[in-house]
């Protein structure tokens, strides 16, 4: 869309700014969950990496799209009910 109104020089920095942010946001999210699981576990940072990231490869080419919309439902669900379960207690 940016590209057909915009130009071709607009849309290709729409499309690298989006690339650039995405791995960005993927690289943290894999960087703090591989610490949560180093400091959990005795198994060093680098490992705990490369077990997150080929778990998750796995997981996403097995399940495919209906794997990751379940996967997002159920998480949806535990952030809605997180809440709630603050205001019972």
């Amino acid at each position: 869309y940016l590209r057909l109104r915009f130009g071709n020089k607009i849309g290709l920095t729409a499309c690298a700014l989006y690339f650039f942010i995405s791995q960005t946001v993927g690289a943290v999210a894999l960087y703090a969950a591989s610490v949560a699981i180093s400091t959990l576990f005795p198994v060093s940072l680098l490992w705990s990496t490369v077990a997150i990231g080929v778990a998750g490869t796995i997981y996403t080419a097995l399940g495919g799209l209906r794997g990751v919309v379940w996967t997002d439902c159920v998480q949806s669900v535990l952030i809605l009910m997180a809440p709630i379960t603050v205001v019972v207690k």
